[in-house]
């Protein structure tokens, strides 16, 4: 297992634990059949290596299989892989839930993600395109299990069985845990005020706008928006306010910057540096993966940054080539993005990290610099 993955089981077994005793104690396991088991976070196999953590969160998820006396005597006899909820959201199935209009809560995170990052058609989000798009946000839910009158919820499931439920699942439902283990940078929080307000309740922020239904607070970390439920968007300002709102805000708040705008000017490198990649050092010991996270995150927005500018970054974040000089622009900066690409599409056979390495970065010809080695 990973760090991140290690931590989280670590973290997560002893509440869920606690959880299913809860349960248990009132009513034997039986009696939960047809609710199903509680919900807790999952992220991307991006989501460490973005230059924004962004934990997309909603109101609940329906139908989670399997239902809570499968659940409860997996975890009770140790058997449970907390990981397999995890690894479902990492292979992209989510794409598939609900995936038609932008007034769903999957569709909307699409619509959000394309109008982030500037792709022009968000449904091709819907084909599993952008990759590292899709893969670079936190899911999570204020509900850990879903309210009665879901549609999730089957006939004949015991109504005292389902409250006992929800009740022993407020533990759960609690953004400081997400604080704790993942610490992002922004959450997008899409449900009611008080489901909300419940599930903030024991973290310090501070509200610094309530206006046109979207209150923004400030945190130590980072900022959280609540917002409605995409479900009601369309009755409140439509799907394109509340996108436009959140990109304005990660803009004013230094969390996201446009790029295209100044890819070629290397005046600018130092802004860059500044707001954008100033988490690259974290994620990358080494120039190949400085090159793959700073073009991983060009590619989001379908952009591309001149050889020459991607020198003057690797050499202010401290990078230095295996003789220990800078790096210059030139056929020498070309072989290294070639020797980037090479490592990860041959060595490591990640053909989407090394894909965006080969459209990332040009000559000033406008050319591909990895193609000349």
């Amino acid at each position: 297992m990973s760090n991140i993955e290690n931590r989280f089981v670590t973290y997560y077994t002893p509440l869920l634990n606690s959880f299913c005793k809860e349960l248990t104690e009132k009513m034997p396991a039986d009696a939960f059949h047809g609710i199903p088991h509680p919900f807790i976070p999952a992220w991307g196999t991006r989501y460490e290596l973005s230059t924004i953590k962004m934990a997309i969160i909603g109101k609940e998820t329906r139908g989670w299989d399997p239902c809570l006396p499968e659940y409860i005597s997996a975890v009770q006899n140790g058997k449970w892989d907390l990981l397999s909820d995890i690894r479902e959201f990492q292979n992209l199935d989510y794409v598939d839930w609900n995936k038609g209009h932008r007034y769903t809560f999957w569709g909307f995170v699409m619509y959000f993600l394309a109008a982030l990052y500037g792709v022009k058609n968000w449904e091709v989000l819907k084909q599993r395109n952008f990759p590292n798009i899709l893969n670079s946000f936190l899911w999570a839910n204020a509900s850990a299990i879903e309210c009665w009158n879901s549609e999730g919820i089957p006939e004949g499931t015991d109504i005292t069985a389902h409250q006992h439920a929800r009740e022993a699942a407020v533990k759960l439902n609690d953004y400081q845990h997400i604080q704790r283990l993942f610490a992002p940078d922004v959450a997008i929080i899409m449900c009611s005020i008080g489901e909300c307000n419940l599930f903030l309740r024991n973290i310090t922020k501070t509200l610094v706008s309530n206006k046109n239904n979207v209150r923004v607070w400030k945190t130590e970390r980072g900022i959280i928006f609540n917002m409605p439920h995409p479900n009601n968007m369309r009755w409140n300002n439509g799907a394109d306010f509340y996108a436009q709102t959140i990109r304005d805000g990660l803009i004013e708040h230094g969390l996201f910057q446009p790029l295209k705008e100044f890819m070629d000017c290397d005046k600018d490198a130092e802004k860059i540096l500044e707001v954008f990649f100033s988490r690259c050092n974290d994620s990358a010991k080494n120039t190949k993966e400085a090159v793959a996270f700073i073009a991983t995150e060009l590619r989001k927005q379908q952009a591309t940054m001149t050889v020459r500018m991607l020198c003057n970054i690797l050499n202010e974040l401290g990078y230095r080539t295996v003789y220990g000089s800078k790096y210059l622009a030139g056929r020498g900066s070309y072989k290294m993005v070639s020797s980037a690409w090479h490592y990860y599409q041959e060595h490591l056979n990640q053909s989407d990290t090394a894909e965006s390495i080969a459209l990332a970065f040009t000559k000033p010809n406008g050319d591909y610099a990895y193609w000349d080695y």
